[in-house]
């Protein structure tokens, strides 16, 4: 059965991590913690396997590395497959470094490329290239520190982007290829799938939580009030009747009653417009970049919670040229 069911869900505003970095250790355990707790709390399940933990940051690197092993016309087995990941695992590059995960992108025997299952066939010499994601070796041992302080195991790291695709996209979208963009509080995540492979990923250190520190500071109203007026009345697309609509927010001076401010709606939009379109821009910017536009249908898939924004697939549709849907 293919079918995973969610027992509980633990939920806790972060605070001591920035862009997908650990600023503060303890605060960051502090947060981690009472999310863990409160899972717990609603599926009356005690966490004791360990966790695998999806992180987004811009100090995540991908890199394509090939690798080969002779086979000797032996039969390919695991045993095969396993020298070529070792053999990348200990490559220089990857001194100081973490190893998060590694994917096998391209397998050829004899120089016949398009393998798709190598085990039990025959052939002289193997060759896979991998898609390597990584970070430091500092950042991953604090992200460890934060979780295993909370007296749970950590079992796996993964990616956010990768994460958020096998969560959102389809199988014909797997299988095709597409991009899925994953909108953090603090970070934006483009995850490239082709042929059910991940194999490209990008961040931006630019969130949700962003926007409404945007809004925030323009109009001088305190961070909950902003994600409010984010949350239930922005939109990336313009009405005539924006102007019309009006908002009374406390000002941040909260010790003056009286001291109201008024936001029309089209207010919010001249906030929350122009950040979006450059998080597009981005967006447009890294997959002309990537190199791997040809090996992926035009499909664009955006999740987490600032994808929620108003119009956000309509424009991303217009300005990227690619199907584009909100998934969950």
């Amino acid at each position: 059965n293919d079918i995973s069911k969610v027992m509980g869900v633990g939920y806790k505003a972060s605070s001591g991590i920035h862009s997908g970095i650990i600023t503060d250790i303890n605060l960051a355990t502090g947060c981690i913690s009472d999310a863990i707790r409160l899972a717990e709390k609603q599926s009356n399940i005690s966490i004791k396997d360990g966790l695998t933990v999806s992180i987004s940051s811009s100090k995540i690197f991908t890199k394509r590395i090939k690798s080969s092993v002779a086979i000797k016309e032996k039969n390919i087995s695991t045993i095969h497959i396993d020298q070529c990941l070792s053999s990348i695992l200990n490559d220089n590059f990857f001194l100081n470094k973490k190893i998060i995960n590694a994917s096998p992108v391209n397998i050829s025997i004899d120089g016949a490329i398009g393998i798709k299952n190598p085990y039990g066939m025959y052939g002289d010499l193997l060759e896979i290239e991998f898609i390597v994601a990584y970070l430091s070796a500092s950042h991953f041992k604090n992200y460890i520190e934060c979780i295993t302080r909370c007296d749970v195991d950590v079992n796996n790291l993964v990616i956010a982007s990768q994460a958020a695709g096998l969560s959102v996209l389809n199988e014909d979208e797997l299988k095709m290829g597409s991009v899925v963009i994953d909108m953090g509080a603090r970070t934006t995540s483009l995850g490239i799938f082709s042929d059910n492979k991940f194999i490209f990923s990008a961040v931006l250190d630019f969130g949700g939580s962003d926007v409404s520190e945007a809004i925030a500071r323009k109009f001088s109203i305190t961070y909950g009030e902003a994600e409010k007026l984010k949350v239930m009345h922005s939109s990336v697309i313009e009405s005539s009747s924006d102007h019309e609509i009006f908002f009374e927010i406390p000002s941040i001076n909260f010790e003056n009653t009286d001291d109201y401010i008024q936001i029309s709606k089209r207010d919010i939009y001249e906030v929350v417009n122009p950040i979006m379109l450059e998080i597009i821009s981005w967006i447009k910017t890294t997959l002309n970049n990537s190199g791997y536009e040809k090996l992926i249908g035009k499909v664009i898939v955006f999740t987490g919670g600032a994808s929620q924004l108003d119009g956000l697939s309509v424009i991303a549709k217009d300005i990227l040229n690619y199907n584009s849907r909100i998934g969950v």
